[in-house]
């Protein structure tokens, strides 16, 4: 049942509105609406798009229904039919704009508004079909390839389509208004006479005119372009004659084509006669096949010339080969060959293999100027040239075409149909140099085998000996003939027996595998020495069919890896020994130096001013100088025992930078020096180890403050880029006593000092410009500097600014516990596990003014203290003697539920690289270095026990 037609009522009297709606329900319409307003007709009629609007024109509103219809038109194509009592012709003449499909005049019946329903569809529908045909037909007039024009009975053009347009050489805007004969003017191509033709004729022909054969059209631009096609007339619906239309067609491609194909043909049955004279001819005639190659692009004279090379260069090389097919005959000569003709300048060009095609030869390269007028005294107009090289003989060469006058072009046919040729016969003359080299080559190998030092060998599937190289007697002692109808099984030691086999087996099921092992073989003395045999599967050649071994001694290199082997190991064992000495040695170190530091920093504090506590200040400031040396002789050691682990992680290096000149403020306020960071930038992330970097910057920054007596030290970064990446470039600038010119080449070697022996004024190892050297190229970067006797120095740090997208490096983190609960008033309690007597002392001292302060000396003695009474916080080394470690110690204590949550701080004389972190990953609140400052021990203390 085909759908209801939807028909919208607009009407502003609702009484006749819902008497509309009945009677179209009951016409088995659908009744959409209705609306009362020209809003509500317009709203309804674009949201729900009915087969039909019933529009009343007067609406009783400022809007009437012409002018609803209207905005209804701009966006959709519905047929309107109006229902109004009004019939004055301004009425009806407003309404004739919106093309209405009717008109119903108030009174009206049921059958009145079917009738007008009814026809209003029926012409609607046929409007689309008429829509869609004459769109159908100009997509088709515009799309097709044939030029289309027509005209009225005089011959006035009335359409063209584009082709017609573009056939013509005229425009659309020129073409309609004018006669037929002025634009599509005809002649014939063999006497260019013109082609006649009558549009009365065309009007009374019952038949389409065809054009001639060989017709040309006569173009705007005086092209004659080569058409075909027809004219006929127009009839209308009375068989009237209205005009005439006019079919051409463009075959200029398709002659092209046709001419291409005869081409393309003739240059395959060239190939072909030289494809069967270079295969059945014994040899070929190599100058008869340049002279088919000539005559087939009518070229006066070819050449072949071939040369050796030697790692793809001519130089030193004589012509090895040289055919010419001069005019009249084909001979060899000489003087007529191409290197005579062009010389050697198209050589270099070989590699390319492109073809070099000079139309003209005064296009010739400025190379083969001196032979352009050889050239021209030999007749030669233009040139083609198509080089050739072959990897497997290194032979290299060309084959060149000459013409006896210029050209205007090279067909890209003929070129391509030369370079199968030169194709052919390249190859030939590859394929006949190759077996004359396989030749010579298999006669090479079999002299290299017999001369050869490993023993070459052929099994057959049962591990047979078919063939034994003479060099078997050499390395093994056996003849040739004592290995015959032997198997290679049965001199190989036992032990290495299933592995020889099972490699045997997987070889045999896969054709030209290739398997290298290892076996023990026994030599014709009884002693077994190491071969290594290298075996591919030749079974399937039936000039081999068998399995080629190549074997070689190689006892004196298994005697060689065991050594190495050995030597690895002890130096494994010896790292190993030098580690442990590197923390023993920074342990031992430390720790009397925290004794050293802090009684002098207690002394300095209590003292009186005066010569005493100048002495307490001299011998702290001492202690801080050899802690400096200390850190940097250990820094040195660790870098030449390769125990530097760059880990890196983002950081902002403007912030270490001016942690580090913080650092140096005091030393430079003691001087009365100037100390500045000079930076736009406020943050600089780089992807780099942070402790490396703080520690390169920290030497550069005391060593400038140490040369430098009166100025300032300037501390600047910028960024710069090269062709590879971003850097980061830090400058370090003093305006000290600077560098001489003879000592810059060394102020990076270690233990040097331009000021040195016993008269020096300056302190210090010399390690530290050496230490931050090494370092920064560790870190992917470099250090160099620029300075004058007197005037200062300015040392510049580089490296990489590189940033990845990839997360920071995890750092430990810092355990924070709650301290035991306390009165309120009541001092926090603290216990200091330390076996060094000093390092315990200076511990209470410094904490003993504010804190409850108890001391033990081993691990098992904090056990007790901590299960005895509750304490705040503990104080834990880490080497106690004998019994139990600080990281055992801390385990213990944390067992305890009433001490789980107990901060416990590591206080230890290890401080290698690395064991912050491992302390911290232990479970250790947090974690200083011995020796430590009063200040640093406080600051620590108080962030755990601060209320």
């Amino acid at each position: 049942m085909p759908d209801k037609k939807r028909i919208l009522v607009v009407e502003d009297e609702m009484i006749v509105a819902h008497s509309i709606c009945t009677g179209l329900e009951r016409m088995n319409y659908t009744a959409v609406g209705p609306a009362g307003n020209a809003a509500d007709a317009i709203r309804i009629a674009l949201e729900e798009q009915p087969d039909l609007i019933l529009m009343d024109i007067h609406l009783g509103s400022q809007v009437d229904g012409i002018e609803a219809a209207k905005e209804i038109l701009k966006k959709h194509i519905i047929p309107i039919v109006y229902v109004t009592a009004h019939s004055d012709l301004h009425t009806i003449d407003r309404a004739k704009a919106t093309v209405p499909y009717g008109y119903i005049h108030k009174p009206f019946s049921e059958n009145e508004i079917r009738s007008a329903i009814e026809m209003a569809l029926y012409k609607h529908e046929k409007q689309l079909e008429i829509n869609r045909s004459e769109r159908l037909l100009s997509t088709t007039l515009k799309n097709i390839g044939d030029a289309v024009i027509a005209t009225s009975r005089d011959l006035t053009i009335t359409y063209a389509n584009p082709v017609a347009e573009m056939l013509l050489g005229v425009g659309s805007d020129v073409l309609p208004g004018q006669k037929l004969q002025d634009v599509m003017q005809l002649v014939n191509e063999n006497d260019a006479r013109p082609i006649f033709w009558t549009g009365e004729e065309l009007m009374d022909a019952e038949d389409r005119w065809y054009l001639p054969a060989g017709c040309l059209l006569a173009g705007n631009n005086q092209e004659y372009i080569p058409v075909n096609g027809s004219l006929s007339a127009i009839v209308d619906d009375q068989g009237k004659t209205a005009g005439v239309v006019a079919v051409l067609r463009d075959i200029r491609r398709e002659r092209k084509h046709a001419r291409t194909t005869r081409i393309r043909k003739q240059f395959e049955n060239v190939i072909n006669e030289i494809r069967i004279r270079l295969i059945e001819d014994a040899p070929p005639d190599i100058p008869a096949v340049l002279g088919i190659m000539a005559e087939s692009v009518q070229a006066d004279k070819a050449c072949l010339c071939i040369y050796p090379t030697k790692n793809g260069n001519f130089e030193g090389m004589e012509e090895r080969f040289s055919w010419v097919c001069p005019a009249g005959g084909a001979t060899s000569s000489a003087m007529n060959s191409c290197s005579h003709l062009c010389g050697n300048w198209w050589k270099g060009q070989i590699a390319s293999g492109e073809a070099l095609l000079f139309a003209n030869i005064d296009s010739l390269p400025h190379e083969a100027a001196e032979h352009q007028e050889l050239m021209k005294r030999e007749g030669v107009g233009s040139v083609a040239l198509f080089p050739f090289k072959s990897r497997e003989t290194g032979y290299a060469g060309a084959v060149s075409i000459y013409w006896p006058e210029p050209r205007d072009n090279f067909n890209e046919l003929e070129v391509h149909s030369l370079s199968l040729m030169v194709e052919l016969v390249s190859a030939y003359m590859v394929r006949a140099r190759t077996e004359e080299l396989l030749r010579s080559s298999e006669k090479r190998f079999r002299t290299l085998i017999q001369k050869s030092s490993d023993v070459i060998t052929v099994i057959d599937r049962d591990g047979q000996f078919l063939y034994v190289a003479p060099s078997v007697k050499k390395t093994l002692g056996y003849a040739e003939e004592e290995m015959q109808e032997k198997s290679v099984f049965d001199f190989v030691h036992n032990e290495d027996m299933a592995e020889l086999r099972n490699m045997f087996q997987k070889m045999l099921q896969h054709s030209e595998e290739e398997m290298s092992v290892e076996c023990r073989f026994r030599h014709k003395n009884g002693k077994y020495i190491h071969l290594e045999s290298i075996g591919t599967n030749l079974t399937g050649e039936p000039s081999i069919a068998g399995v080629v071994i190549n074997s070689r001694d190689i006892s004196d290199r298994k005697r060689f890896q065991e050594e190495l082997i050995r030597a690895r190991d002890t130096a494994e064992a010896m790292n190993r020994v030098k580690t442990a000495l590197l923390a023993n040695m920074s342990h031992e170190m430390r720790t009397p130096l925290t004794g050293i530091l802090g009684f002098a920093t207690i002394l300095e504090s209590e003292l009186p001013e005066g010569e005493n506590r100048d002495m307490a200040a001299r011998i702290s400031a001492s202690g801080l100088r050899l802690m400096e040396t200390i850190e940097s002789v250990l820094d040195l050691v660790k870098l030449e025992a390769d125990k530097v682990r760059v880990q890196p992680e983002r950081t902002n290096i403007i912030d270490e930078i001016i942690r580090n000149v913080n650092l140096h403020a005091r030393p430079a306020r003691h001087k009365d020096l100037g100390l500045e960071v000079k930076c736009d930038m406020e943050e600089l992330y780089v992807d780099m180890d942070r402790q490396l970097f703080g520690r390169i910057m920290y030497n550069l920054i005391s060593n400038a403050i140490k040369y430098t007596d009166a100025g300032c030290v300037e501390v600047s970064v910028t960024t710069e880029r090269d062709l590879l990446d971003e850097w980061a470039l830090v400058h370090v600038k003093d305006t000290g006593i600077g560098i001489s010119t003879e000592f810059l080449p060394r102020v990076f070697d270690e233990f040097q000092q331009e000021s040195s022996g016993y008269s020096r004024k300056y302190e210090g190892t010399g390690l530290g410009l050496t230490i931050s050297w090494k370092l920064a190229r560790i870190i992917g970067g470099s250090i160099s500097v620029q300075s004058k006797k007197g005037e200062g120095s300015t040392f510049s740090l580089r490296i990489p600014l590189k940033v990845s997208d990839g997360p920071k490096r995890q750092q430990p983190e810092m355990k924070l516990h709650q301290p035991s609960v306390k009165q309120p008033g009541q001092t926090p309690r603290i216990l200091i596990v330390e076996d060094d007597f000093d390092s315990s002392e200076v511990a209470k001292v410094y904490l003993g003014v504010q804190y409850d302060v108890v001391s033990v000396d081993s691990g098992e003695k904090a056990l007790d203290e901590v299960k005895k009474s509750a304490f705040d916080l503990v104080l834990l080394d880490i080497s106690l003697g004998p019994g139990m470690d600080g990281v055992k110690t801390l385990k213990s204590i944390r067992k305890n539920a009433s001490s789980n949550s107990l901060p416990v701080i590591a206080l230890t004389a290890h401080a290698l690289r690395g064991d912050a972190d491992y302390y911290l990953s232990e479970g250790f609140s947090a974690y200083m270095s011995k020796p430590y400052k009063k200040q640093e021990l406080l600051a620590v203390v108080a962030n755990y026990l601060s209320e």
